[in-house]
């Protein structure tokens, strides 16, 4: 069963939120080992991010208008 290009836009941008907040705390945490895993989990949700923007073309959000 496909996912609602609105539902599939959330999904990116939750994840996308994930990805900031953890660049955020591996900022906060730069003199220990927290912040090196933050750091990855941020990459690693970035990467997500992308793979979910390819795998859903029709998320876009792009605005489109329709001349008819």
């Amino acid at each position: 069963m496909p996912i609602p290009p609105a539902q599939a836009r959330k999904l990116i941008l939750l994840v996308f939120t994930a990805a900031l907040l953890s660049f955020f705390l591996a900022l906060v945490n730069t003199k220990d080992l927290a912040g090196l895993v933050f750091w990855r989990i941020g990459i690693a949700s970035m990467l997500i991010a992308v793979f979910l923007l390819l795998l859903f073309p029709d998320a876009s959000f792009r605005e489109t208008r329709r001349d008819e």
